[in-house]
């Protein structure tokens, strides 16, 4: 199992100025509290709230965690995570829902590292995942193997509402946010369905170069 000291955790690669609506980092001297993207392009979550650069080591971690078993390397980075969502937000949601996977990933995987993520969260903040609300009926191919606008395609008619969700304040719990095509597959299908202020909250922020 992973470990690190507590100098090394210290050191990990933290988003110092991030975009308010999608977490994008921003340079240190900018003055606007958004990304360029954002203000000409507004997306459809009010917030993004992410600790980490999806670089050398978080990758390494999160791949550990998700595909090795390594609960220990997730928990590193969780306690960090829950940091920031305590320093950014005033407001909390009112129920989190992880990202759904279709049940023959899980079967192949063992977990789904949303919902691990999302179980860590609510035992410090106190409030409810909403496990089953949203399923994924559609076995995607990974969109780490997809180019950025193939991405969109692959998700769509992926997530179906099996339960109605009694809130109007999500959060959806995603372990990394790169172009946000999945956590927007998601947060239209709730919107569609009457949630009004949807955030995102994911351990690591991934930019495409």
């Amino acid at each position: 199992m992973t470990s690190l000291c507590s100098s090394c955790v210290d050191n990990l690669p933290l988003i110092k100025k991030p975009c308010l609506t999608c977490a994008t980092p921003m340079p240190d001297n900018s003055r606007s509290i958004k990304c360029g993207k954002c203000i000409i392009h507004p997306p459809i979550q009010t917030k993004t709230i992410s600790a980490f650069e999806y670089k050398q080591p978080v990758d390494q971690l999160i791949t550990k965690y998700k595909f090795h078993y390594d609960f220990t390397a997730g928990h590193i980075l969780i306690k960090t995570f829950i940091k920031s969502i305590k320093q950014n937000n005033s407001n909390l949601p009112e129920a989190i829902i992880p990202v759904p996977l279709h049940r023959k990933k899980i079967k192949r995987r063992g977990f789904n590292q949303s919902i691990e993520i999302a179980k860590i969260i609510v035992k410090d903040l106190g409030i409810p995942i909403l496990r089953s609300h949203v399923i994924r009926i559609k076995n995607t191919d990974p969109q780490s193997s997809l180019p950025s606008n193939k991405r969109t395609d692959n998700l769509k008619n992926a997530f179906e509402l099996k339960k109605e969700i009694p809130y109007k304040h999500i959060a959806i719990i995603d372990d990394i946010y790169t172009t946000g095509s999945t956590i927007t597959s998601v947060a239209k299908l709730l919107k569609k369905n009457g949630v009004e202020n949807i955030e995102i909250w994911c351990l690591a922020r991934a930019t495409l170069r």
